[in-house]
């Protein structure tokens, strides 16, 4: 299950340098899905939290902001009870990236804002300087 979500973690990461084409993300789309059952299963929280949220980001790949809000909102409430600071914060970076998608800017800049209190918080410098310029060029 963690190889499931390291090898969809990988396809996200190449995706993103434009090292893979768009098969590769539907390949990685459907072995994250495989995690996220196991990881549900096993319940592995964390793993299962991040899985979801990486499920997310390879669907914003694919343009599909209004899903990956569908998905997210049923876990809401989960996110925000049993996912650590880091989980949340990633997923509020998720989330933005969605709200850009579907042309929501304020709503994705205040999840960007979010993002960066925990990133400040947990002294996360690189992170920080990314969600920074997202907000100033305001590009997500």
């Amino acid at each position: 299950s963690t190889i499931l979500y390291n090898k969809a973690n990988l396809t996200y990461s190449m995706f993103k340098k434009e090292s893979v084409g768009s098969k590769e993300v539907e390949e990685a789309i459907n072995i994250i899905q495989k995690a996220i059952q196991h990881f549900h299963e096993t319940k592995n929280r964390r793993n299962w939290l991040r899985s979801i949220e990486l499920y997310g980001k390879l669907l914003v790949l694919q343009k599909e902001g209004k899903k990956v809000l569908k998905v997210f909102r049923n876990y809401a409430d989960t996110i925000e009870k049993i996912a650590d600071d880091r989980t949340k914060m990633l997923f509020y970076l998720t989330y933005a990236d969605a709200y850009q998608l579907v042309e929501r800017g304020k709503k994705a800049r205040c999840f960007l804002q979010e993002a960066g209190k925990i990133a400040t918080r947990l002294n996360l410098k690189g992170e920080l300087e990314n969600i920074k310029e997202k907000l100033k060029t305001g590009r997500y």
